[in-house]
């Protein structure tokens, strides 16, 4: 054999040596019907399918097919979550541990009740040898039903988690509870127990959640068993966790936990459409409408004002004869002049959004005029996220222009890494769940400042805007802040693709999984030891 035609051989081999040998048959399930989630969850399976691998995606927030991806529509037997509930549900169910608990835990057994009923989804339980999956990947939520599909058809299943691990659920999902001592409950408002009092409260609130989520989790299979209570859970071969070292406080994880945080970010695209509700001069509304009186225009709208996407908090309102003067004017401006919008505001813009659950307008009125009147005060021009989804906004617009000097944000993990991927500094204004947290890491790397967004006055918004923009220090520690976020050994997209495919060739990689699943709770906590060694040390005194 000639020398070339070793080479040539050897070249063939090496350039296939790091192709997978055949593309993974993957079920992927999303039984939470928040964006958010799905967010997270479309990034990992774009990552999968760009490399080869075919997804069959159950959703309740389709995207479309597409090459080595088919989607299964399950929106009409679920209703999404996309954007507005009101901000007094909000209040009263989730940012109450007793209520959310429970009640995310029957939602999560109603929604595999539905997705295991699904027609689709029966044919695949009975004719698996006909589909051949090779794993699922499905988020946890709130109770293990989910994993029914992956012990009937005896393949590893994968966890997707879009925001920091739920506390209460922790041990059932990786084998070990967190330490109360040193990591904070995910619904905590601090981000690290240092005092006495934190780690104490911390301390009970662990607990108590894990003792409630425990009992309500009972009850409900024995008041309304389903056939996923009949099957043992099958426990993660892996989990893709929506974290980084950067914004979580260092804590020990098993190796079979991959953070993959900020694995949503996208490059700007200037090509994409968008919708600006954008205000100037001339505009009369009365009962909730904006009538249009813009000169320029050859048919003036009415519109509704609760449609509104964006607005420019350079207002000023003008009461008479039961009518309001807004000094503003609407109309819909593509992505090219939102960015011209940004550029030609001579002090920057601000970036204002409460993300897609909470409907701003059900606010109490005097919280509306804090914002509205706060940010009228300020010099920058204001990008609101005021009503509805901000459909087809421009790929994070912080990235997308520099002029962007803050972010004023309720705290989502989702946003929390678009402001660290373009440096700018936060005003945090958390409302639920992990929202007061995530704020709270931001805080501590010196690039946040925390406001409880029910007690904001306009006099403390202005303070607090103006300190974040004027005090460079925000924006150094943003900076350095983003450094460390994008200084990695392997892109979010390629840890995804290596250790799905690892899971795969390992044949689902028990390895690394905890040893901790093999225990009884008394011999994980020890009990069976300490009680050993009371009774020895009793012994000894007696004798």
């Amino acid at each position: 054999m000639s020398v070339c035609t070793m080479l040539f051989i050897a070249a063939i081999t090496v350039s296939l040596s790091n192709r997978p040998i055949t593309a993974i048959n993957i079920l992927a399930i999303e039984p939470v019907t928040g964006k958010s989630h799905w967010n997270f969850m479309s990034a990992l399976l774009r990552a999968l399918t760009d490399s080869g691998h075919r997804i069959t995606a159950f959703t309740p927030l389709p995207d479309g097919d597409r090459v080595n991806y088919t989607e299964i529509d399950i929106s009409n037997d679920i209703s999404a979550m996309d954007i507005g509930i009101d901000s007094h549900f909000v209040m009263e169910n989730f940012r109450k541990s007793t209520v959310m608990i429970p009640l995310v835990m029957n939602w999560t057994r109603r929604i595999c009740s539905i997705i295991y009923e699904h027609p689709k989804m029966k044919n695949i339980i009975l004719n698996n040898k006909q589909f051949h999956y090779d794993l699922i990947i499905v988020e946890r939520a709130a109770s293990e039903c989910v994993t029914y599909i992956a012990a009937k058809l005896d393949i590893p299943v994968i966890f997707s988690s879009p925001s920091p691990l739920k506390t209460t659920i922790e041990y059932s999902i990786i084998g070990n509870g967190p330490n109360p001592a040193s990591v904070s409950h995910v619904m905590a408002y601090y981000s690290v127990p240092r005092t006495f009092f934190q780690r104490f409260t911390n301390s009970l609130f662990y607990a108590y959640s894990s003792f409630l989520s425990t009992r309500k989790e009972s009850e409900m299979k024995i008041n309304n068993p389903g056939e996923y209570d009949l099957i043992e859970p099958v426990k993660p071969s892996i989990v893709f966790l929506n974290t980084h070292y950067i914004t979580e406080a260092p804590r020990p994880f098993p190796p079979n936990i991959i953070q993959v945080g900020g694995i949503h970010l996208q490059s700007p695209k200037k090509d994409i459409p968008a919708v600006i509700a954008s205000f100037y001069y001339n505009t009369f509304f009365k009962k909730g409408e904006i009538r249009n009186k813009c000169p320029s225009l050859q048919h003036p709208p009415t519109i509704n004002i609760e449609m509104t996407l964006l607005i420019s908090a350079s207002y000023k309102l003008i009461k008479a004869n039961n009518m309001i003067l807004l000094q503003l004017t609407l109309f819909a401006l593509p992505i090219q002049d939102i960015l011209e919008y940004i550029d030609n505001s001579p002090y920057g813009v601000i970036y204002f959004t409460l993300g897609s659950i909470v409907e701003m307008s059900t606010l109490p009125d005097h919280i509306q005029n804090a914002y509205k009147d706060g940010l009228s005060k300020v010099p920058q021009r204001i990008l609101w996220k005021y009503e509805g989804e901000m459909k087809k906004k421009p790929i994070n617009v912080m990235t997308l222009h520099p002029k962007v000097k803050l972010f004023i944000s309720h705290g989502g993990i989702s946003g929390v890494y678009e402001a660290i991927d373009a440096s700018v500094p936060v005003l945090g204004l958390p409302v639920f769940y992990d929202q007061p947290r995530n704020i709270e890491n931001l805080v501590d790397a010196g690039m946040a400042i925390s406001m409880d967004f029910l007690s904001v006055t306009k006099e403390n918004l202005i303070n607090a805007v103006n300190e974040l923009i004027i005090n460079e220090k925000y924006r150094k520690n943003a900076n350095l802040v983003s450094n460390r976020f994008k200084d990695r050994p392997m892109a979010p997209e390629k840890s995804v693709v290596y250790w799905t495919e690892y899971v795969c060739r390992h044949k689902s990689a028990p390895h690394l999984k905890s040893y901790s699943f093999d225990l009884i709770w008394y011999q994980y906590y020890l009990l069976d030891v300490v009680a050993v060694m009371l009774l020895s040390i009793l012994s000894t005194d007696q004798t």
